[in-house]
């Protein structure tokens, strides 16, 4: 389970064993963060957090059920009796949906890997609403623009995707210059770095660790990866 927990991000990205008699199908109460109301269902919690994906709250719910469970008819028929419009499509180990009623809505994520004799199930639900403002790990580097944020309020680690026309090892040098100015000490030994990027560079300051990836995207972009969180490397 805690390479799960791991790989929560990049992803990124967020139930009990069940019976299938319409009669257990309780509504408890449409709150937005947990409004499909999986109790009736046998499958295991196994994880919840929070986080802020692209300015909006999202709430998290990871639950495990035996492979013998046919979650698909369980899902599908939950969202049914709650009157939701949904649509699922095959993964490479399981399969992926979206259903809405009203203003809310879940994403979902089921991984059914042949090496485990278990579902993997991820609810995430946004909040209805507006978006708040995006923010950026560590400071935005000039000239490019935010393709995707992720703030874990509960791990209180940060993530970010950016994109800029400049090349891989003029942003390096960038963010080498000034989190060194700002007090970050270098991890890693310096190297020289690959013309296409690709290399990670680790800083560190008192409790908290960010991480620098620059790739060459396609035609002149490069893809600029930003993480920090608390904790060792």
């Amino acid at each position: 389970m805690r390479l799960f927990r791991q790989t929560l991000w990049m992803l990124l990205l967020l139930c009990s064993l069940c019976r299938t008699e319409a009669s257990v199908f309780r509504v408890t109460g449409e709150a937005w963060n947990n409004w499909v109301a999986v109790d009736g269902l046998q499958w295991e919690k196994a994880y919840d957090t929070e986080m802020i994906v692209n300015g909006r709250r999202q709430v998290l719910h990871l639950y495990c059920a035996r492979y013998t469970e046919p979650v698909f008819d369980q899902l599908a028929s939950r969202l049914q009796y709650l009157g939701a419009a949904f649509s699922f499509s095959d993964t490479d180990d399981g399969f992926s949906g979206i259903a809405k009623k009203g203003d809310f809505e879940v994403r979902i994520l089921v991984s059914s890997p042949k090496s485990e004799p278990r579902h993997y199930i991820f609810l995430t639900y946004p909040e209805p609403g507006a978006k708040k403002n995006v923010k950026v790990p560590v400071k935005q580097y000039p000239k490019s623009t935010v393709q995707s944020t992720v703030d874990n309020l509960r791990t209180r680690t940060a993530y970010a995707t950016l994109k800029t026309s400049d090349q891989p090892i003029v942003v390096y040098q960038y963010y080498d210059q000034w989190l060194t100015s700002q007090g970050w000490n270098r991890m890693l030994p310096d190297s020289d770095l690959p013309e296409k990027g690709g290399a990670l560079k680790i800083y560190k300051r008192k409790d908290k660790v960010c991480y620098i990836q620059v790739r060459q995207g396609t035609g002149i972009s490069s893809i600029i990866t930003l993480l920090v969180k608390n904790g060792t490397i």
